[in-house]
């Protein structure tokens, strides 16, 4: 740096000679410098404080040469600035000069995001129950829940890992990592029995959440097993075996009744896994894991599809009680099966399950809501029937089965033949054949029936009456009569 020097100008007011120091005082020793009076040091600061300051012209050549040169310099550089800036915007503008300034300065390539495929970021649910509880990354997510059944928009999920917690007691809580898109680390289970055919196993991923029959504790299903048995016994109803009539014994032998029986049709869940039965490729035992309708199907509870055996049992005059086929425990095969709508709702701390007929089942018609019970049973004596192609019965029929108010008394099985265009509208007209259900053995219940399949048993005239009975207590209008 330039060395300056500033020119300090000594502006206090010049002091009056003082006066002359008499002989005495000056004699040997030197004069003390007078002191300023006190009106004199109040002169001089007013003088001080009206004095201005020194003009630039008063500096010294060499600070004045100085400033100006640095203003020259911090012109020079804004002028640089601009000129390399208008060079980065042109050079920026053309591809090949931009891919070699970048290579010159040695800046990385920016990795584009890449596209997701159609759905990575959706998701449903299956297998929930209404008492859940379902978060993700700590948010409560509100039922109903997106499945592919209830046609509610899926969760649209942001890109990156996500934590998914569902609580449902008694079933076992769920606490997974997914990730959009879908990465190796994921741990939600998914369910891929409802993937699409032609859809990307990452896109519409549907998160099981594992409220099944299978997955409870063994106390909690022995449990919901006990609560629906009691759900079924409460609907048993009976009627009176007139003597004379038949039924199918506990060796499949026809038995005949010498004085009236006390018969009461039963119905119990079937064994776990007595006859292998499945819906939807699951396993039912007694409880189905996919239940009924889709996970997606509306109801109060949790929706059951359960498997149930149902059958007669017979109490005589002095109180002994024997038990027709169907049942599990009888020897030599499993029981027949009647697939069978429930809804079960848990109640922690107060009694545990809660099994009630599934709401949307016709409880409304003739026998109740487990009035069709005995109909599985019918149903699989008729499909048992010898197939004559020259009988009208296997010739373009409509079959429905019916049920009156009292399911004991059987059920009646009614095949309409088909119009001029070969279909029927299911209606029973007085072409219908009517066919009588009762204590496991099914007859003819009318001539139409008869004369379709004349080697099958004919009902005697008080069950051809109860046969009309049904039909009409079913809401159906019989035609002729036998």
């Amino acid at each position: 740096m330039d060395e300056f020097e500033i020119e300090v100008t000594d502006l206090r007011p010049r002091k009056a000679p003082a006066q002359a120091p008499t002989q005495a005082s000056t004699a040997g020793m030197p004069s003390a410098p007078a002191e300023p009076a006190e009106d004199d040091q109040d002169d001089l600061m007013d003088a001080l404080q009206r004095a201005p300051l020194p003009p630039l012209t008063r500096l010294r050549p060499a600070l004045a040469a100085s400033l100006r040169g640095r203003g020259r310099q911090l012109r020079g550089l804004g002028v640089a600035l601009a000129l390399l800036l208008a060079a980065l915007i042109v050079l920026t503008g053309v591809p090949t000069s931009r891919e070699a300034l970048v290579a010159a300065l040695n800046i990385p390539t920016p990795v584009p995001t890449a596209t997701l495929d159609a759905g990575a970021d959706l998701i449903f649910v299956t297998h929930d129950v209404p008492w859940s509880e379902l978060t993700i990354d700590g948010k409560a997510q509100p039922s109903p829940r997106p499945t592919r059944q209830n046609n509610l928009a899926p969760y649209a999920l942001t890109r990156g890992q996500h934590t998914v917690a569902f609580r449902a007691a008694p079933f076992p809580t769920l606490r997974c990592r997914i990730s959009v898109p879908a990465a190796g680390s994921d741990t939600c289970p998914l369910d891929r029995s409802q993937q699409d055919p032609g859809v990307p196993l990452n896109a519409l991923r549907i998160l099981d959440l594992g409220a099944v029959p299978s997955r409870l504790s063994a106390a909690n299903r022995a449990s919901l097993i006990s609560a629906a048995n009691r759900l079924l016994a409460s609907q048993q109803t009976s009627t009176t075996l007139q003597p004379g009539e038949h039924y199918l014994a506990l060796d499949g032998t026809t038995a005949t009744a010498q004085e009236p029986l006390r018969a009461t049709l039963i119905s119990a869940l079937a064994t776990p896994g007595a006859n292998g039965a499945n819906v939807n490729g699951g396993q039912c035992a007694p409880f189905c894991d996919d239940g009924f309708g889709g996970p997606g199907t509306p109801a109060d509870g949790w929706p059951l599809l359960a498997q149930v055996s149902t059958t007669w049992s017979y109490t005589f005059p002095d109180g002994h009680t024997v038990e027709g086929p169907g049942v599990a425990n009888i020897p030599g095969g499993p029981p027949d099966i009647n697939f069978v709508p429930l809804e079960a709702t848990w109640r922690d701390g107060r009694g545990g399950w809660r099994v009630s007929p599934y709401r949307q089942f016709p409880g409304g018609e003739a026998g109740g809501p487990f009035g069709g019970f005995v109909c599985g049973l019918a149903s699989t004596e008729y499909s048992a029937l010898p197939q004559d192609p020259s009988s009208v019965l296997f010739q373009n029929t409509s079959s429905q089965c019916l049920t009156g108010q009292n399911p004991a008394d059987g059920c009646v099985i009614a095949a309409t033949p088909g119009g001029p265009d070969g279909t029927g509208n299911g209606d029973v007209t007085d072409k219908t054949m009517l066919f009588l259900y009762r204590f496991g053995l099914l007859y003819a219940a009318n001539d139409q029936a008869h004369q379709a399949l004349p080697s099958l048993a004919t009902a005697n005239a008080d069950q051809q009456v109860l046969a009309q009975q049904i039909v009409k207590e079913s809401g159906m209008v019989a035609g002729g009569g036998g």
